[in-house]
């Protein structure tokens, strides 16, 4: 290669690159298909796909992309190319595994691995929560007697065939639902740090047939377990709840508790053990649900400080405290709304956000830092967190002369959430077809944030109630650069 040809291609890259942040794609095109094949390498091939991937020729860039296959196969950006070009021609099965061959190459590509668990966000075999709760109640009626034969010391089957039938039940819903039953009937789902199940197993609990109340309890989620005089053992030690020790501070600001504790044996545990083994029998001893709503960090003690009591004692000093200050124990995670400011930086959907309240904050999390894990699990359900939006400005009647024209938007905005949640069923009734997680308020737009547990039959009901409104609303994902699901009044 003469070192004028060399200083020429280098050039031509230069100048590439520099359209390419200026969004020239098409003059991308013009300049590497003008040079004779003869002079191509590998890279202005790559470069190439990557053009006609930014102008959505997906299969021109997967035929430059596939010419240069055998020296690229291990190259981390060429697999991300293929991986895009296939999820954007509508084959997420092969942009799948291009995906996950560019993360493993590389595991710093943050884009590589959201778009390798996005290539998964629909594959819940068309089957809606609503039906799979449905499915589930009819198997468990139909295998009912079977599970009580075992709690009633009746059957032959061992403590893990009986754990394997039930979960062939459990599995008709998500491979994600873990349980435990026994007892006198009872049957707990657990969350287990899954935050998203706050939002589901209520819906599963709430369907239960009428016949089974009568003689079956079941929990969403783990509740205040009886821990006194009851030995855990875990990584090889038997820790007595007793023995654990809490040091719990109110943080009046939050309505939650920071927690220091203390424990010989735990001190004596790898740090990550230390805590998984604490967290594992907190929620034991106060519920899964008490653990959610208040409390804060955790720390642990190298030593035993003033004003330690049992962790078998804290449920109770976190519900005294709560009510001599008047607070409403909250239970259920919808009951509980987080108000959040933000500062506006583009005009970008739930870019223009100000502030918003939502009963899930870590879904507003997962949005604006492009974590894409819990919603791809909400979907694999069969459900969808999703936002309603539409835009101020297309409503010809709203005059922003007005003083008052923000107080006229939020109360606008109030009423379509309302509207939006009557449409929806009862809450708890075991019938609703989705919840209400909050809502924004930006200045470009209003936004009403919804978990779904049947979209089509959402999406029926709201074309009636959105038709009352003059603006084109929008049905989006819980993500960044959502494509649009559904548009209403357009």
């Amino acid at each position: 290669m003469n070192l004028n040809y060399k200083d020429n291609l280098m050039n031509i890259i230069k100048k590439i690159n520099q359209l390419h942040e200026e969004d020239e794609h098409e003059k991308i095109i013009e300049i590497i298909t003008s040079i004779p094949n003869e002079e191509m390498n590998t890279e202005l091939f790559s470069l190439l796909a990557r053009a006609y991937n930014n102008t959505e020729e997906y299969d021109k860039a997967l035929d430059n992309l596939m010419y240069i296959r055998e020296e690229c196969i291990d190259d981390n950006l060429w697999n991300y190319r293929v991986g895009y070009a296939y999820y954007y021609n509508g084959n997420k099965e092969n942009a799948e595994i291009y995906f996950k061959k560019a993360y493993d190459l590389d595991n710093e590509d943050s884009d590589a691995y959201n778009f390798y668990i996005l290539c998964s966000e629909d594959r819940d075999e068309g089957i809606n929560f609503e039906k799979r709760v449905n499915i589930f109640w009819k198997w468990f009626e139909e295998n009912e007697k079977i599970i009580s034969d075992f709690i009633e010391k009746k059957s032959s089957m061992s403590s893990d065939e009986i754990a394997e039938f039930v979960s062939e039940g459990t599995l008709l819903i998500s491979n994600d639902l873990q349980f435990n039953f026994g007892g006198n009937y009872e049957f707990i789902f657990t969350i287990e740090g899954k935050e998203y199940l706050f939002y589901l197993t209520p819906r599963i609990v709430s369907a239960m047939p009428d016949k089974l109340k009568s003689k079956w309890k079941f929990f969403p989620y783990m509740p205040k377990q009886n821990v006194e005089n009851f030995n855990f053992k875990i990584y090889d030690k038997d820790f007595s709840f007793e023995e654990i020790l809490v040091y719990a501070e109110f943080n009046k600001d939050a309505d939650s508790f920071n927690l220091k504790f203390y424990n010989e044996k735990l001190n004596e545990l790898e740090e990550d053990y230390a805590y998984n083994t604490f967290y594992i029998m907190l929620e034991h001893a106060i519920g899964e649900n008490i653990a959610k709503f208040y409390l804060g960090e955790a720390l642990k003690s190298y030593e035993k400080l003033d004003g330690m009591i049992e962790l078998t004692k804290l449920y109770d000093f976190i519900i005294d405290i709560l009510k001599n200050r008047d607070k409403k124990i909250i239970e259920e995670p919808t009951e509980r709304y987080s108000f959040y400011e933000r500062k506006p930086y583009d005009n970008y959907l739930r870019d223009d956000i100000f502030m918003g309240n939502s009963c899930y904050m870590g879904l507003v999390y997962d949005f604006y830092n492009y974590n894409y894990d819990a919603l791809v699990k909400i979907s694999k359900m069969g459900a969808r967190a999703v936002y309603l939006h539409y835009h101020f400005y297309e409503n010809k009647d709203n005059d922003f002369d007005d003083e008052n024209i923000n107080k006229i938007l939020l109360n606008e905005r109030d009423n379509i959430t309302d509207d939006i949640e009557n449409i929806m069923g009862e809450k708890g009734s075991g019938k609703e077809i989705g919840i209400i997680l909050g809502s924004a308020f930006g200045t470009l737009g209003g936004y009403i944030d919804l978990l779904l547990y049947n979209q089509d039959e959402f999406i029926k009901r709201a074309e009636e109630v959105l038709k009352n409104y003059n603006y084109k609303f929008s049905l989006l994902r819980f993500r960044q650069y959502s494509e649009i699901i559904k548009e209403f009044n357009d």
